[in-house]
């Protein structure tokens, strides 16, 4: 009897270890949504080639600022603009991590504030309102001997994002869209990043 309990705490202990390093991907939302009252909705642009890269992902990391909980949205090469719900609050996009084919965490690369101060600097998410974070080159590479996972660029494409994000997703029309970048543009020396 007591083997038995060790050994599922053993086993719990275990498990909780392994999901720590997970990166668990964010849901989107289904065509057919509707606006949750209490969240808001991420959406942009997260482009990837099909690279074969022994089935390994990318993933652009965000932090809830208040929370510390991280959001991880994947780069998908078949749906590359498409939307994910959040808990409505302050966000910062903190970088991306680089995942394997059981979503654990490889690479984990922060953005420094003083190379891309436009992507790190947080930004409020409200509530029932679709929030833009940009449109993202990311790439997964495997040359037979070393895997590498990058984000290219980051850049502004608001107006031509937010239409295709619109005809993807059209009962999540009714929310309004707004930029994370609207707040940033107004920053000394801004300009779009380069991670």
């Amino acid at each position: 009897m007591v083997r038995i309990k060790l050994a599922g705490w053993m086993g719990l202990c275990g498990l909780g270890l392994l999901l720590a390093g997970c990166a668990h991907r964010a849901p989107t939302f289904s065509p057919t949504a509707v606006p949750d009252a209490t969240a808001t909705i991420f959406y942009g642009r997260f482009t990837m080639g099909h690279d074969w890269a022994l089935h390994n992902e990318l993933a652009l990391w965000l932090q809830n600022v208040e929370t510390r909980k991280n959001l991880y949205v994947y780069f998908d090469p078949d749906q590359p603009v498409y939307a994910v719900p959040a808990a409505a609050g302050r966000y910062r996009i903190a970088g991306f991590v680089g995942v394997n084919r059981v979503h654990e965490i490889e690479v984990r690369h922060e953005f420094r504030s003083s190379q891309t101060a436009m992507v790190v600097a947080p930004f409020t998410a409200p509530a029932r309102t679709a929030v833009y974070l940009g449109d993202f080159m990311g790439q997964a590479t495997f040359d037979g001997a070393m895997m590498e996972w990058r984000v290219n660029r980051g850049t502004n494409n608001f107006t031509a994002t937010t239409a295709e994000f619109r005809k993807e997703y059209p009962n999540l029309g009714s929310a309004p869209a707004t930029s994370r970048w609207r707040s940033l543009q107004d920053r000394p020396g801004a300009s779009e990043p380069r991670p």
